[in-house]
């Protein structure tokens, strides 16, 4: 028998095999990943906007324009959807992000190795 798994799925079988103690380490884990990626796009719009745009604004103006356009879409979806639909999104999201990873790190190896 196949079994659908999603992220969401992954912690309720956690919860029912271990108990609740690992799906609450789980839900831990799953939110240090998120804010993890999160700062990291976050502190490369800000990178991006100070050097390679040349943009000179305040430091406070920057974070607050740079995370405002990280969370403002996150947010709106999260709220406006069910849960279900959320975690089928977070992983075509995860495998779009896999395969999109070389073509940001490599120009930013090239960039910062000269």
């Amino acid at each position: 028998d196949l079994v659908e798994a999603d992220i969401y799925k992954g912690g309720v079988f956690l919860g029912c095999q271990f108990g609740s103690a690992a799906m609450y380490i789980w839900a831990l884990g799953v939110l240090a990943a998120g804010q993890s990626s999160t700062m990291t796009g976050t502190y490369a719009g800000q990178f991006a906007m100070e050097g390679f745009l040349n943009l000179q604004w305040k430091k406070w103006q920057r974070v607050l324009f740079t995370r405002t356009i990280a969370i403002l879409p996150t947010f709106f979806i999260a709220f406006y959807e069910n849960i279900q639909d959320l975690s089928g999104m977070n992983d075509l999201l995860n495998c779009l992000m896999s395969l999109m990873l070389p073509f940001a790190v490599i120009p930013t190896i090239t960039f910062t190795s000269n």
